[in-house]
């Protein structure tokens, strides 16, 4: 049985440990010239149990970012400008399936619906960062959200950056 609290998840009275992949896909080619000085454009999802866990941005409110895909597969999900880069195993989680999509779903409702998705600054990245903290405590590598994290430091590119509705709230806000 599985305890937050600190009991183990038990498989036929085994310990279980289910491994946390950082699945990493590039979004251009540029990509392979600009990786070897630690920048690119990519997106990430976090597979857990068999299911690769996403997160993007649309402008439906109170609807959920997060979506599900079959791992690696950008074909399905993704655009077909996605390309699958790698799989990074970041650690093990005692958390059982069911407690990994309850942990989902509540970050869909709390901290990453759709409308809440910025290129810069609440990505792609940003959600693995913080499914992969919850499930393992382990962060993803630093390149895999560097450009981003350097274009947040350039205001007037994140506001250029923003939604169209997220830059109309802003606005309203003045």
């Amino acid at each position: 049985m599985f305890s937050i609290w600190g009991s183990e998840t038990t498989v036929f009275g085994r310990h279980h440990k289910e491994p946390v992949l950082l699945n990493v896909y590039d979004l251009c080619n540029l990509n392979d010239y600009t990786i070897a000085v630690g920048l690119g454009v990519f997106h990430s999802g976090i597979q857990v149990y068999g299911t690769e866990y996403g997160f993007g941005g649309h402008d439906l409110p109170a609807t959920t970012g997060i979506f599900e895909m079959e791992p690696c597969n950008y074909k399905g999900e993704l655009r077909d400008s996605f390309r699958f880069r790698q799989s990074i195993l970041l650690g093990y989680t005692r958390l059982s399936r069911v407690e990994v999509q309850r942990i989902v779903d509540r970050l869909g409702r709390r901290q990453f619906s759709g409308r809440a998705y910025h290129l810069v600054s609440h990505n792609c990245n940003h959600f693995s960062i913080k499914l992969a903290d919850i499930l393992c405590g382990r962060p993803i590598p630093g390149w895999v959200n560097r450009l981003a994290n350097l274009i947040s430091r350039v205001p007037f590119l994140v506001q250029y950056l923003a939604p169209p509705h997220q830059r109309r709230q802003r606005q309203r806000r003045i």
